[in-house]
């Protein structure tokens, strides 16, 4: 839904082609201007409902929000994390604490999905983030220093 002057109007009426210019982050509906409603989002002037395991609480956005790992959604155009379910699996780079689940953190991986912890990366090893889900994921910490020094060798070029 798209919301005008305090009017929901279904994202299907959105005029698909429209000569009609509304300012940057607005859409165009019967010949009016206005934001995409929670559970959708903007691009190219246009509303599109969020997909499946996505959500969106607020209106006018250009993105939607994933469910985190194991949760997902029943439909599209979901507008609170509240609608993200857990589906019963932690997927791998994942563990499970309670009845969620939760990224490895860096340093850690986890290969198989369900499991209630992550495995340490070796001594003198990490992940370059979390969610890592192979051991060939740990690389030498002393490789991440020199990736990141020629990262801002090249960017100040």
């Amino acid at each position: 839904r798209v919301t005008i002057n305090k009017i929901a109007y279904p994202v299907s009426e959105l005029s698909q082609k429209s000569d009609m210019s509304c300012p940057v982050d607005m859409v165009a509906l019967n010949l009016k201007c206005g934001h995409c409603s929670p559970g959708t989002y903007m691009k190219s002037n246009h509303c599109y409902k969020c997909p499946m395991n996505e959500y969106q609480p607020e209106e006018g956005q250009k993105t939607c929000q994933k469910c985190r790992a194991g949760y997902a959604t029943n439909s599209t155009g979901s507008v609170s994390r509240n609608d993200c379910r857990h589906t019963g699996i932690c997927p791998a780079g994942t563990h499970i604490i309670g009845t969620g689940c939760y990224e490895c953190r860096i340093g850690e991986y986890q290969p198989s999905e369900n499991l209630l912890g992550c495995l340490k990366c070796r001594d003198g090893y990490t992940t370059m983030g979390i969610g890592s889900t192979k051991e060939t994921d740990c690389i030498l910490e002393d490789s991440i220093i020199v990736t990141d020094i020629l990262e801002d060798i090249l960017r100040d070029r």
